[in-house]
């Protein structure tokens, strides 16, 4: 800010002109040295001598941290449906469940600039969970293998089993030693893992994760939510879809005449 703040200056007393500043970035350091940022709206007004020379600068500055917020809070709520659109888009394409997941985690993983998005199914017994696929960012190593659900920690185990996502922004600070270790070990320092219960039993998760401490922004936190709704029902559709068409190709065989079985099975044995 300083260096910004004696350019600002020197440009004035040249051109001799005023400037101004807009949502300016301002570190304030307050008591027992601890700092905030606040945005401030700077105006440069230079004071001139009879002569014309700019002998002087009145500086004023407004506080328009909210207003900045605000902003921001807008711009990142109207990014969330389009890229949920271009994500309905990409996967929209495809009837194959695998390739589904493959395409939301790339996308979410891209879009919000994490280390890590996987899918994983739940064993039978609810203890133990398979990451079947995950997207890397460049960097980061590929997560995908068998855990228990466990050796993650009794709020992993409590709050996914309730159906309730699991927030963790730095498990090294939140989470006991050997908890924070599970995570330390494939590479996670922060994570959001949203559960899918069906008939009060969890059957799958969705996960983002980063590799150095993160905080989960709201919008992080909608973004993955959403994500793994619309993710999971798309996937129960192409599934009912596939039964659908197994069920019609079966009565179709069980409809055909015994003409016809007969002469599908004299030409299998032509072949033959």
């Amino acid at each position: 800010m300083e260096q910004g703040f004696a350019a600002a200056l020197t440009e004035i007393r040249q051109i001799g002109e005023p400037h101004s500043a807009l949502g300016a970035l301002l570190t304030i350091k307050g008591p027992g040295g601890a700092s905030f940022d606040r945005y401030v709206d700077f105006v440069y007004q230079p004071i001139k001598n009879a002569s014309g020379e700019v002998t002087d600068i009145f500086v004023s500055g407004s506080d328009v941290t909210e207003r900045m917020e605000a902003d921001t809070a807008l711009r990142r709520s109207e990014a969330r449906p389009r890229f949920l659109d271009e994500l309905n888009l990409e996967t929209g394409r495809s009837r194959d469940a695998d390739a589904i997941l493959a395409i939301t985690t790339r996308m979410v993983g891209a879009h919000l600039s994490i280390s890590n998005c996987a899918y994983a199914d739940m064993d039978e017994d609810g203890d133990g969970f398979t990451i079947r696929g995950d997207w890397a960012a460049e960097g980061s190593p590929s997560i995908v293998g068998h855990y228990g659900l466990a050796a993650f920690g009794k709020l992993a185990v409590k709050n996914l089993n309730r159906g309730q996502p699991l927030i963790v922004n730095d498990n090294l600070a939140e989470l006991a030693p050997e908890e924070a270790k599970t995570f330390q070990d494939i590479g996670i320092a922060a994570t959001i893992c949203m559960p899918l219960v069906r008939e009060g039993k969890l059957t799958a998760l969705m996960a983002i994760h980063d590799k150095v401490p993160h905080v989960w922004t709201d919008e992080e936190q909608a973004v993955i939510r959403e994500v793994t709704e619309r993710s999971w029902a798309h996937i129960q559709r192409v599934w009912a879809e596939a039964e659908l068409r197994e069920s019609a190709a079966a009565l179709s065989d069980l409809n055909a005449t015994p003409e016809a079985r007969v002469d599908e099975r004299k030409a299998a044995l032509v072949q033959a």
